[in-house]
């Protein structure tokens, strides 16, 4: 979900660029994506993205 959730994100900031909302060279919009679960089983997906990245990464590269 981590990944999907930026996924949309970019795509979002895409159509926005697209349409000609964002003028070029102006910074983007932010987005404050709100995920709803609503299960009795616990959620097993990782929910952070430095989760997702491989550890023998740098730090600096990791953040």
């Amino acid at each position: 979900m981590t990944v999907r959730l930026l996924t949309y994100v970019g795509l979002l900031h895409r159509d926005l660029a697209a349409a000609g909302e964002i003028p070029a060279g102006s910074p983007l919009p932010p987005v404050l994506p709100i995920v709803l679960f609503d299960s009795e089983k616990p959620r097993w997906a990782k929910t952070s993205l430095d989760e997702l990245i491989e550890p023998d990464l740098p730090e600096r590269l990791r953040r």
